[in-house]
């Protein structure tokens, strides 16, 4: 069973490989980040399964891929430590906030000590607290500190992202959310329509 796991987990990398240099070639930066970060989990998967061959094969592929993006100039700064901070949050993350529906008017910057606080639609109340990480970070290396932050303003939902994935989690749950941050919640998904009572 672990040696079928391990083929298919190869012959997945083999895929994220050829996918990932598609993706850059036409410039789809953010698509090409989760196939790598694909590549990643599949070579944790292989330590996991102590299987040294699997690893060995999916740590080339790894290192293929990095080789065929160093001739695209937008993944050179990636490559080389990927962007700052501040550069992830301006060119990675507000990016994919506004596309998903959270205007700046739902927006709050910098709201005790978090990156991001994302507010109801009346602008009265936070809902989640979002804390940004530098590009090549764990995507859940700020959940810690955004529960922390939501605790503080009373928010149901924390975050954490690096601009390519994220993390979260919601108050009274154990269950984590994580995907790309393609997949992060929009308005509606936080905020739920609540149906009118009638007289």
């Amino acid at each position: 069973m672990a040696t079928d796991r391990m083929v298919w987990a190869r012959d997945l990398a083999e895929e994220c490989v050829r996918l990932a240099a598609d993706l850059a070639g036409a410039g789809d930066i953010w698509a090409v980040s989760g196939v790598l970060g694909e590549v990643a989990r599949l070579e944790r998967l292989a330590k996991r399964q102590k299987r040294q061959d699997a690893l060995v094969r999916l740590s080339v592929l790894a290192r293929k891929a990095e080789i065929k993006l160093a001739r695209f100039p937008a993944w050179q700064q990636a490559l080389q430590g990927g962007l700052s901070e501040a550069d992830t949050r301006a060119k990675l993350i507000d990016p994919v906030l506004h596309r998903l529906g959270w205007g700046e008017d739902r927006i709050r910057r910098e709201v005790v000590g978090a990156d991001y606080a994302l507010l109801t639609v009346d602008g009265r109340r936070v809902l989640a607290v979002l804390e940004a990480k530098r590009e090549g970070s764990a995507t859940d290396e700020g959940l810690a500190q955004a529960w922390e932050y939501a605790g503080d303003v009373g928010a149901d939902w924390a975050f954490s992202t690096n601009g390519r994935g994220f993390a979260g989690r919601r108050r009274g749950m154990r269950v984590r959310m994580e995907g790309p941050l393609t997949e992060f919640p929009g308005p509606g998904v936080l905020e739920p329509q609540i149906p009118l009572l009638r007289e």
